[in-house]
């Protein structure tokens, strides 16, 4: 599957790089003067640039977000495997007493 992935992210890639040109002469034709040639060349210009956002929301939904399935569960369990500091920071002599007592002061634990 990653092999998929990647080769997926390479042929977007020379798509983003042989678009560029495409681009460039498009905004070249839009500061000419305005004639009826330059009219129908305007529009491959707005189609490129949306296929190009498209392009960009297709990699944002579609980007691994680090979740994996709960066997029984209806919903996907992250793990904090790169927040080493962030859990040595929590977890310390210093901050967990206080973690602590403000948990056990909001009565969030005893709710669930």
């Amino acid at each position: 599957m990653a092999v998929s992935n990647n080769i997926t992210a390479i042929l977007n890639f020379v798509a983003l790089m042989c678009s560029i040109p495409i681009i460039s002469a498009g905004i070249w034709l839009a500061s000419k003067p305005d004639n009826e040639c330059i009219h129908w060349l305007r529009w491959p210009l707005v189609f490129l640039v949306l296929l190009l956002v498209l392009l960009v929301l297709a990699f944002v939904v579609t980007r691994p977000d680090g979740s994996y399935p709960v066997p029984g569960m209806g919903f996907r369990e992250y793990r904090a495997g790169g927040l080493v500091l962030l859990r040595d920071h929590i977890t310390g002599n210093d901050n967990w007493g206080k973690i602590r007592a403000c948990l056990a002061d909001s009565q969030i634990l005893s709710q669930a």
